[in-house]
């Protein structure tokens, strides 16, 4: 099993034009939690190279073994107000989320489209869309398959609930 320290996560959502990045960091309880920096930017405007840029800055922003935050709560609402929302429903719901790993040890990435699901107004993760690359892959094949995969949400929301009572495994 691959150490902590060699598998980076970063959180990804696109809503309209506009990105929302930040490195996913482990606490000494083993918890993920997001963690500075949180980006926010005009997606659409910024070439491949700023846009891996990008995605290099959230995934050495991630750490572990942080302590946990005193308040869970009022560390989470903090998030929200520096991303400029009120709600994790809100910011979930009209986005498309992507999880994205990069696995030093395997040398690879992996894109996890991530769908909004109502009733529990939490993000899930869709095993048939996950996508797998190389490290060594160009950053235009990176940022290409990651838009690719973020245009699917749709498609795997509607999926989803069209075949709701067979259960996917999610990840």
């Amino acid at each position: 099993m691959p150490s902590r320290d060699t598998i980076k996560n970063v959180d990804f959502c696109l809503r309209d034009t506009t990105a929302y990045v930040a490195p996913t960091s482990i606490t000494v309880m083993g918890l993920g939690m997001s963690t500075p920096p949180f980006i926010k930017v005009e997606w659409v405007s910024l070439s491949v190279e700023e846009k891996f840029a990008i995605l290099q800055q959230a995934f050495e922003g991630c750490k572990i073994n942080l302590p946990m935050p005193e308040n869970p709560k009022e560390y989470s609402k903090s998030i929200l107000k520096e991303l400029g929302f009120n709600s994790w429903t809100k910011f979930y719901k009209d986005g498309h989320h992507c999880g994205i790993e990069l696995n030093i040890d395997k040398k690879q990435y992996q894109l996890t489209p991530l769908i909004y699901l109502k009733e529990n107004e939490a993000l899930y993760g869709i095993k048939k869309g996950i996508v797998t690359l190389s490290s060594e892959t160009t950053s235009e094949e990176i940022i290409t398959a990651l838009e690719k995969v973020l245009a699917r949400i749709p498609e795997l929301t509607e999926d989803y609930y069209a075949n709701e009572d067979v259960p996917e495994e999610g990840v």
